[in-house]
């Protein structure tokens, strides 16, 4: 049976060496660091012993400091055995999703453990930790998002307006950003009233240029109506855009250039989103942002599930999602 131990094996001045040499927290300061590693818990676990069972939520993250684990599940579509410091349970844990992911020990291992309730607390206690993670998921799933196969048409929500109308007023605003599937279909009146003040409408003629590769992005735009084809350097369509569809929203996260040229196929009515004003309103609203990094795990999970499906092998996951948080 696993247990987990008052009497640490990994001292405090070792688990802040160890937790700075992973990924992104080499850019947090080490007070940042010290508050992880003093709410993290020991677990020693069997050979054979299940860590985290398929079919039941992930209420918790695991980095190994010693020992091997196998994974299947959630940021691991394909299985994968695991050793020191690659982590597991992570994206399925900030998601919420019921089914989990399956990781059994294959050897007597010893990880550092954080519960979803603390997490959620040094995220809401730590803006610059919930920043470093939503860029750094930003920046894994442009990687996935530029394996999308070519022509594909993006539209979550196609036919939501019978009509474009003449004017995008507030109440439509919110209407359009708090849309079934949403990340914000559950955030608060003034959070939503906010980030839709924050958005103003914007309109592209047919054939206008919204932006060409290599650019910098520093917004997005919300598509309301019509459609934007979005090509590589070659000119090959990569994927077209619809209503619905935050065009430009990773790599304005992550702070990287325009990886493809947009050019209106038709008419645009669309919410221009400023990076900047997005993440000051997040700050200000932990319950929307714990509900945009949610909705990121789940969109992540599932464009690896898709990759996957298509016979592809998901690409590695980089340092910065084995303990990103």
């Amino acid at each position: 049976m696993s247990r987990f131990d008052s009497a640490r094996r990994v001292g405090p001045l070792e688990r802040v060496l160890f937790l700075k040499t992973l990924g992104p927290l080499e850019a947090l300061d080490l007070a940042d660091i010290a508050v992880f590693a003093e709410n993290a818990q020991e677990g020693q676990f069997a050979p054979g012993e299940t860590i985290l069972r398929a079919g039941e939520r992930a209420c918790s993250y695991h980095v190994i400091t010693e020992g091997r684990v196998r994974a299947e599940g959630g940021e691991y579509p394909e299985p994968a055995v695991l050793g020191p410091r690659d982590g597991f349970g992570f994206l399925p844990m900030l998601a919420g999703l019921p089914e989990g992911l399956q990781a059994t020990a294959e050897e007597a291992t010893l990880t550092l453990m954080f519960e979803d309730d603390v997490i959620h607390d040094i995220l809401e206690d730590h803006f610059s930790v919930l920043l470093n993670l939503v860029r750094n998921l930003a920046r894994i799933m442009l990687v996935e998002r530029r394996r999308i196969p070519p022509s594909t048409y993006l539209a979550p929500a196609e036919g939501l307006f019978q009509k474009t109308p003449e004017r995008i007023d507030l109440v439509e605003r919110i209407v359009l950003i708090r849309r079934p599937g949403s990340p914000f279909a559950n955030s608060s009146l003034e959070a939503l009233a906010q980030l839709a003040r924050s958005t103003p409408e914007v309109r592209f003629r047919e054939g206008q240029t919204v932006w060409r590769i290599g650019e910098p992005s520093p917004l997005m735009y919300v598509i309301v109506s019509g459609r934007i084809v979005c090509t590589g350097a070659d000119g090959a369509v990569l994927f077209r855009a619809g209503p619905g569809y935050p065009l430009g929203n990773l790599e304005r996260l992550c702070g990287q250039p325009r990886w493809f040229t947009a050019v209106c196929e038709t008419p645009v009515v669309a919410l221009r989103g400023d990076t900047e004003d997005f993440l000051d309103i997040l700050e200000d609203h932990f319950d929307m942002a714990r509900d945009f990094v949610s909705a990121m795990a789940r969109n992540l999970i599932a464009l690896r599930r898709e990759i996957a499906r298509q016979g592809e092998s998901p690409l590695p996951l980089p340092e910065a999602l084995k303990v990103t948080s």
